[in-house]
C-alpha cells in the first residue's frame, strides 16, 4: 500500500542587483512512498509571491511552476 504526503514549505528570496523585490516562495509537495520498492516520487509546485501577499491563501496562488520528483534507492556499502 502507497503512503502519500503532502508539504508546504515557505522560503523568503533577499534582494539584490537583479531582482529588488523580496518575495515569498512557497514550495508545496505532494508525494508517494512506495514501500515496495522503497522509492519516494510526485510533484513540487513553486510560487513566488510579493510580500504584501498572503502565501496561505489559494486565490493568491498563481503561475506555479511544477516539477517532477523521483527517488532512487541507495544502499550502504
Amino acid at each position: 500500500m502507497a503512503i502519500e504526503v503532502s508539504a508546504t514549505t515557505f522560503d523568503f528570496t533577499e534582494p539584490d542587483a537583479e531582482h529588488p523585490k523580496a518575495d515569498i516562495g512557497r514550495l508545496d509537495f505532494n508525494l508517494t512512498y512506495d514501500p515496495g520498492n522503497k522509492t519516494v516520487s510526485g510533484t513540487a509546485t513553486l510560487y513566488l509571491l510579493p510580500l504584501v501577499q498572503d502565501p496561505l491563501a489559494p486565490s493568491e496562488l498563481k503561475n506555479g511552476r511544477q516539477f517532477d520528483i523521483t527517488s532512487q534507492r541507495v544502499e550502504a556499502p
